[in-house]
């Protein structure tokens, strides 16, 4: 299902590869000949098959200053391409893995739901019961909703539990069990994080304190 998230997702990858025809076109040899007239050199792209799309010195320069400028080519080529992606990419995966964009989502359509609290049992003998209440603050009815741990980590033993999918009406609020299940976890507290989805959107990510005694 393509929704608001996929297609900001797509816009951003648009204006990346934007980025990159002018920075190719456009800004990377503007910078170079700014930093050879700094220099006093004159550089060119190359056209050879060996080194194809690098900056080289013309005439006869000295060994130190010829170096430094494939040594600065290369870098403003890392920070142009690299560099821009990380500064997109990062950011927007951290984003997405706080499940903003796709509250957001829901608010701007008229779907939202929530998990207004969420109670998890000791884990005894490797089960916990899970007590969610949701509920549907959006203008239409919600369907295909499932309550489930969004993670799965070796530290707390693979916890992970999932409820039946259940429909909401609009305005409905309800409370929803299920089982979250582990294998052999240490003893201690965990913080375990839960997702509600509807339709395979998801709504709202939570984290709970699960304590395992047994």
């Amino acid at each position: 299902m393509i929704g608001l998230v996929e297609i900001a997702g797509a816009l951003v990858v648009i204006l990346y590869i934007v980025w990159l025809i002018a920075f190719f076109q456009f800004f990377r040899s503007r910078v170079m000949n700014y930093f050879a007239e700094r220099m006093n050199v004159r550089v060119r792209e190359s056209l050879d098959v060996l080194d194809a799309g690098t900056y080289n010195t013309v005439g006869d320069v000295p060994l130190v200053k010829s170096g430094a400028v494939q040594i600065l080519d290369m870098l403003i080529l890392l920070i142009g391409t690299v560099g821009v992606c990380a500064l997109i990419s990062i950011p927007a995966f951290l984003f997405g893995e706080s499940g903003a964009p796709y509250r957001w989502e829901s608010i701007l359509l008229g779907t939202p739901a929530s998990i207004i609290n969420l109670q998890v049992e000791p884990l005894r003998d490797d089960e916990a019961n899970v007590a969610a209440t949701i509920a549907n603050q959006g203008n239409v009815n919600a369907s295909q909703c499932q309550v489930r741990t969004s993670d799965y980590s070796a530290r707390n033993g693979y916890m992970n539990g999932s409820s039946a999918l259940f429909d909401l009406a609009r305005g409905e609020t309800r409370v929803i069990e299920f089982t979250l299940d582990a294998v052999n976890p240490p003893r201690g507290e965990y913080a375990v994080n839960f997702a509600l989805e509807c339709q395979n959107r998801l709504k709202e990510k939570i984290t709970a304190r699960v304590q395992v005694v047994e």
